[in-house]
């Protein structure tokens, strides 16, 4: 149950390190275009060697996550927060005086 996470936690901090030692991209972009080669690297694999199944053993962990509860009661409060953090709030109050 929880290989899943530690998968995804530690391919994250992979690429957080490549990101931060080699490509100096913004952190956000960075992890995106890793995940997307990384998806491209699962599809090659799987069409050059169909029998190992990698793109089957990646369909049923994601299979296995519910989304919704994921979401809802695990990362959004996290999601809300790293959002707030990037609210200049002289620009908000700014803006709220406007109206």
């Amino acid at each position: 149950m929880l290989e899943l996470p530690a998968i995804i936690l530690t391919c994250v901090s992979i690429f957080g390190f490549i990101n931060h030692r080699y490509l100096k991209l913004p952190i956000t972009v960075a992890l995106v275009l890793m995940a997307l080669i990384s998806a491209f690297i699962v599809l090659g694999i799987d069409s050059l060697a169909p029998t190992i199944g990698v793109s089957a053993t990646v369909q049923h962990w994601l299979d296995e996550i519910d989304f919704n509860r994921t979401l809802m009661h695990g990362m959004l409060s996290f999601l809300l927060f790293a959002g707030a953090l990037h609210v200049n709030l002289y620009e908000m109050c700014v803006l709220w005086r406007v109206w």
